[in-house]
């Protein structure tokens, strides 16, 4: 990076990501990690949002408060502000890391609002202590051990299907039991997180997972790929039990999250070790994406 003593006496300087995160983006992932249907955004015209600004103006006035939205705003309702920092890059010789960049981000924030909810609301909000939630992830994970051979085995089949030999080629090479002993392990350290109502083994063994990997040849989509067909096999298996019948928001947050957020800490290990190799991403205004989406969001029947 320039010294500080490089600089010219006055510049000016981009501190932001290259192009324009806009709130459709911004949404369809919010609800990605907020439903397992990802949920369309219903589009309306300018004047509607006018009068919602002026009704939710006048509401907070009552309340002798403001909220954000502000009248001068809506002049710029679906304009896109793209930004541009050419300029700031070439000048400071450094861009900012894509792993900060808010779509990276999100799942992360949803998902602490979600564990520590009086933190994120004890300003405005008051949430009651559900006595329910815990007894949902007992159920859960009970649900899960009664599950866990079933499942090892239907993942272990989906790695050794022929029709995937180019997305699991390097787990395809290994014997099957190596493969039963490894789906096994990260299902097991799920089982104790969700008993546990934490995410520390998986997070914690994602990054260990990474590093092995990345030593035995495997690229990052093949380890992230293993692990979404994990997550999305045991949220089947889940959802279609009985007793699970009205737990799917907690199925989505518990599993589905949780492994999200592990693929997201394999993708952040291997940019940090190999970040010229990833040959699987390319970089568009600073975002990674898969195949014009959110790595995050590429789902197997996709491929």
């Amino acid at each position: 990076m320039i010294r500080t003593e490089e600089l010219p006496r006055h510049c000016l300087l981009i501190a932001s990501t290259q192009g324009c995160t806009s709130h459709e983006d911004l949404f369809n992932v919010a609800m990605h990690y907020n439903h397992l249907d990802q949920v369309k955004p219903l589009f309306l015209p300018k004047w509607v949002a006018r009068i919602g600004v002026v009704q939710r103006d006048l509401w907070w006035r009552l309340k002798r408060q403001r909220p954000f939205e502000r009248f001068w705003m809506l002049e710029y309702v679906d304009t896109r502000m793209e930004i541009d920092r050419t300029a700031t890059g070439a000048m400071l010789q450094c861009a900012p890391n894509p792993r900060y960049h808010i779509l990276r981000r999100l799942p992360f924030l949803i998902a602490n609002m979600k564990r520590v909810p009086h933190e994120w609301h004890h300003v405005n909000q008051h949430f009651p202590y559900d006595p329910d939630t815990e007894q949902k992830n007992l159920t859960i994970y009970r649900s899960l051990w009664k599950l866990k051979e079933r499942v090892v085995e239907e993942v272990v089949g989906i790695l050794l299907l022929p029709a995937n030999r180019k997305r699991f080629k390097n787990y395809q090479a290994l014997e099957p039991e190596i493969l039963r002993e490894r789906a096994t392990l990260i299902y097991s350290l799920l089982e104790k997180d969700i008993m546990m109502g934490d995410r520390t083994n998986v997070l914690d063994y994602a990054h260990l997972l990474a590093v092995k990997r990345m030593n035995e040849g495997f690229e990052a989509a093949e380890v992230c790929g293993a692990v979404q067909t994990t997550a999305e096999v045991i949220v089947k298996h889940l959802l279609a039990r009985s007793e699970l019948k009205y737990t799917e928001q907690q199925i989505q947050d518990e599993v589905m999250m949780t492994l999200q957020m592990a693929i997201d800490e394999i993708v952040d290990t291997f940019e940090g070790q190999v970040s010229d190799d990833l040959s699987c991403f390319s970089e568009t205004d600073n975002t990674f994406t898969v195949r014009d989406e959110p790595w995050f969001m590429n789902r197997p029947d996709q491929e």
